[in-house]
């Protein structure tokens, strides 16, 4: 299969997908095997910003799955990824309303990177017995991270501006996923039981520098990071009748993190170690009222992770803060083609972090809680035409901050999703879709408002045999919408020492159209 798109405003896309294995053709086994390889370039100049972005991305995925025997089956993974681009960044509201800049304008037009990653993934399913599955998994991953942002402008260097540069100069990553799943009868009634063991390892050099236009200043952090994990988890289901049965399970990780500052003697104190262990248990209840209706009940303690840097030097802050979630709902059909879930819920979290990664340091909000609910409705109107909807409520506060002062920020009260879809005879298939979001608090006091959006998709496709052909058109109104926005305290050029506390955001995309085609090369194979 090979696909082409092209769109307004330099963009364009390539991929292609590759059947390795053509018919009777094996590698390891006589039985069922198969070997895809997958490609994608791509390019956004996007060019509606005045300094346009010039993203570049390449990504390749290579995947065999084969029966090794009546026992075993393996599945390999490898992939690779690059990217590279410009960027914009993050401009204050005054600046556009001013006429310093455009809403598609920069501050400071050096911002951008380049990451990269490569992965590799080897699981072998093992069946012991009828009623006995074992799976084992390790992976490896190599991630680097070059970033260039530039979020205050002037508020703390006046002369050079505020630019960072933030660095991970090659983690590499090691993890092993094993499980032991059985199902027999307890008590006449069916139990499955899973019990599992994993473990992670980060390994790699940090860094957070001062930079002007790409150019490096100063170092504010660089060290070597040493993370391990180790867990273990069990899980029990057991069905007390036929219509109600019950899910409980225990979690418990362990977490080790050393950091070392390698700027010398006079910044160990920058440097440490530390490690804390959770326990994490989960308790579920399901209840087929009839063949249509199932209601459930579910909570589960979890935990809110840190930056190692931050948790190795300061005894105050948690490491693992502890949430509890919880909810009660129902997944229903009250049509024949309709299927809803409804749930209500609520988290509890014992410490809100928010770690800033241009300082290198953790915010301590304190504990917090929301509530709220989902509904999720799929309906098949007609034999052709296709309705779902999401709506999603939440109410978040901190507990311990006076009323008003208690708004979590950019979290939002109110997201939906929904849309058609037509999946007509001959080949033709449409969607229109729409996107929500409302206005939410953008810091601690509602002072700021982080703006809402609503948006408008479509896309229509046409296929004949082999051939497709298909028209792409995101943000239909083309709304002035903003995709990231945060309040920030900025200087720009010509103001007061100390800046200007106000919301910072950058623009969303205009109204994009995109053309594409696509050819199904079923009978090309490669002889390997």
């Amino acid at each position: 299969m090979v696909k082409v798109e092209a769109g307004n405003y330099g963009m364009y896309r390539v991929m292609g997908m590759l059947n390795l294995l053509g018919k009777d053709k094996h590698i390891f086994s006589k039985r069922k095997e198969s070997l895809y390889i997958t490609a994608e370039n791509m390019y956004n100049k996007a060019s509606y910003f005045v300094h346009p972005q010039n993203y570049s991305r390449f990504s390749g995925f290579l995947k065999y799955y084969g029966q090794l025997s009546e026992r075993n089956i393996l599945t390999m993974e490898a992939s690779a990824f690059n990217a590279t681009w410009n960027g914009s960044g993050q401009i204050p509201e005054r600046a556009v309303a001013e006429g310093l800049i455009t809403r598609f304008g920069a501050i400071d037009p050096s911002e951008g990177g380049q990451t990269a990653r490569t992965n590799a993934n080897i699981i072998l399913k093992t069946f012991l017995g009828s009623n006995t599955i074992m799976k084992n998994q390790v992976y490896y991953s190599y991630y680097k991270l070059n970033l260039f942002t530039d979020f205050t402008f002037l508020l703390n260097d006046s002369i050079h501006g505020d630019g960072i540069n933030q660095r991970d100069n090659g983690r590499n990553i090691f993890g092993y996923n094993g499980s032991l799943e059985v199902n027999k009868k307890f008590a006449g009634k069916n139990l499955r039981s899973v019990f599992g063991l994993t473990t992670r390892a980060d390994m790699g050099q940090i860094a957070l520098r001062h930079q002007q236009l790409r150019t490096i200043l100063d170092t504010v952090s660089i060290g070597n990071l040493y993370e391990q994990s180790y867990s273990a988890y069990l899980n029990e289901t057991y069905h007390i009748t036929e219509k109600f049965y019950i899910d409980a399970g225990i979690r418990a990780d362990l977490f080790y993190m050393n950091y070392q500052d390698i700027r010398g003697q006079k910044y160990d104190t920058a440097s440490g170690k530390n490690q804390q262990i959770k326990y994490s248990p989960k308790l579920n209840f399901y209840y087929n009222l009839t063949p249509q209706v199932q209601l459930f009940a579910r909570s589960g303690y979890g935990f809110h992770s840190n930056d190692a840097r931050v948790v190795v030097t300061n005894p105050n802050v948690t490491t693992l803060p502890t949430a509890l979630g919880y909810e009660i709902g129902s997944t229903f059909k009250p049509f024949k083609k309709m299927i809803v879930n409804a749930v209500a819920w609520g988290i509890n979290v014992a410490n809100e972090l928010v770690f800033s990664a241009d300082e290198a340091k953790t915010t301590i909000n304190g504990p917090s809680q929301r509530f709220g609910g989902d509904l999720s409705i799929r309906y098949q109107l007609t034999n052709f035409l296709f309705f779902d909807l999401d709506v999603n409520y939440s109410h978040g506060r901190y507990t311990q901050l006076p009323n008003g002062q208690n708004y979590i920020p950019l979290a939002p009260s109110l997201t939906s999703v929904g849309g058609l879809t037509i999946k007509a005879a001959k080949g033709l298939t449409g969607s229109l879709r729409y996107r929500y979001i409302n206005d939410r608090p953008a810091n601690n006091n509602n002072s700021v408002v982080a703006k809402g959006y609503f948006l408008l998709d479509a896309v229509v496709r046409y296929r004949i045999k082999n051939y497709q052909i298909g028209l792409t058109v995101e943000n239909i109104l083309n709304v002035n919408w903003n995709e990231a926005q945060f309040d920030t305290q900025t200087r720009l050029r010509g103001e007061t020492i100390g800046g200007i506390d106000q919301l910072c955001f950058t623009p969303g995309s205009p109204r994009l159209i995109r053309e594409a085609f696509k050819i199904h090369l079923v009978c090309i194979f490669v002889d390997i």
